[in-house]
């Protein structure tokens, strides 16, 4: 007599095809706990640590764009400084053009600097960030670090939580992500020529954004308001002469390109970037210049401030061939009197039959 464990475990009152198989189980090797093999991310070269990555901080200036990735940490609760204070460490080799870069976690393509903070290289203090003032906000922008030796150096970085926020669980200034990245300086003439090189809004796409925006109109707003496409930049007030907009954006207005960049360039950090229409992130590698409205600019006479996009959307009606129409003919192959003899002929054309085969071939 067995017990029901080695019936299971050898196979006892099976066939000898089963107890084949057991024994081949038995026989195999205990399998190895694998290793998680880390690997780099293919956008920003930067191998992710505890669910960090580099790619929200290479796009946050376009101006200075990021040659290497030095540092990535997230700032850890400093105890010894009390509640709400948070620190990081780091050793770095000598290199140029070096700079800080902070965010939030869960907000890492928007900058951002803690209540306060101060930052030591070498035991010495090289920048500072204050509180905002009361009733004002601050504007935050990335901090250039100074040109120094060669040789090893060490980085330290302690941040301060607004009083208000002390006794949460995570404190704020533990939510943050330093960034540090070596960059290169770029122009404006330097984006302006990527962007003129860059491929256009074909005239097709425009049509098809404007059905859409068609079929979401209000029929009544339409009739109480003239539905029109301005030929003026919003930001210079003058006739548009390279027309572009973003590849996001659900609107056919555009801007001029050179202005945009300029404007971009002299305002403050954070409200750089962004569309002048819609105010949605609009950073140079989504612009495109619109042939729809450039086409518009040429034909159109210069002292005209706008276009009807009724009459565009009636043009691009008219330009496009009609397909078979299924009422030209009755299901059953019959036609009236009144109608014409050419819809019948065209139905049979259709159909491949009578004299009008030569016309399909």
């Amino acid at each position: 007599m067995h017990s029901l464990h080695a019936d299971a475990a050898w196979g006892f009152g099976r066939s000898a095809k089963r107890k084949a198989h057991f024994r081949k189980i038995r026989a195999r090797p205990a399998p190895t706990p694998s290793r998680s093999v880390r690997r780099r991310c293919e956008d920003c070269g930067w191998t992710p640590e505890r669910g960090l990555c580099a790619c929200g901080f290479l796009a946050m200036d376009p101006f200075r764009p990021v040659d290497e990735v030095i540092a990535l940490t997230a700032l850890a609760p400093d105890l010894p400084q009390g509640p709400g204070a948070a620190f990081a460490e780091f050793e770095f080799s000598a290199s140029a053009k070096l700079e800080l870069r902070m965010a939030r976690q869960g907000q890492i393509g928007r900058h951002s600097w803690p209540h306060s903070m101060c930052v030591l290289l070498d035991d010495a203090e090289v920048a500072t960030v204050e509180p905002p003032r009361d009733g004002h906000r601050r504007s935050d922008q990335p901090l250039a670090l100074p040109t120094f030796s060669s040789g090893h150096h060490i980085l330290q970085l302690r941040a301060k939580a607004p009083p208000a926020a002390f006794g949460r669980v995570l404190d704020e200034a533990t939510e943050f992500v330093l960034c540090v990245v070596r960059v290169q300086r770029r122009s404006v003439s330097e984006i302006l020529v990527e962007c003129r090189t860059r491929p256009t809004f074909p005239r097709n796409s425009s049509y098809a954004l404007l059905h859409g925006l068609e079929e979401q109109g209000d029929e009544a707003i339409k009739c109480e308001t003239p539905w029109e496409l301005p030929l003026h930049c919003p930001l210079t007030k003058e006739r548009l002469r390279e027309p572009v907009r973003g590849c996001l954006c659900k609107h056919l207005q555009c801007v001029e390109l050179e202005a945009f960049l300029v404007t971009s360039s002299t305002t403050s950090f954070q409200k750089r970037w962004c569309c002048p229409v819609c105010d949605l992130p609009l950073t140079p590698g989504q612009l495109a210049i619109c042939e729809m409205t450039l086409h518009l600019l040429k034909s159109l006479p210069q002292s005209l401030r706008a276009a009807s996009l009724e009459q565009v959307s009636s043009e691009v009606q008219r330009s496009v061939r009609p397909r078979w129409n299924r009422e030209a003919l009755p299901l059953d192959g019959s036609r009236s009197s009144e109608e014409p003899a050419a819809a019948a002929g065209w139905g049979r054309r259709l159909q491949g039959k009578g004299p009008f085969q030569a016309d399909v071939d």
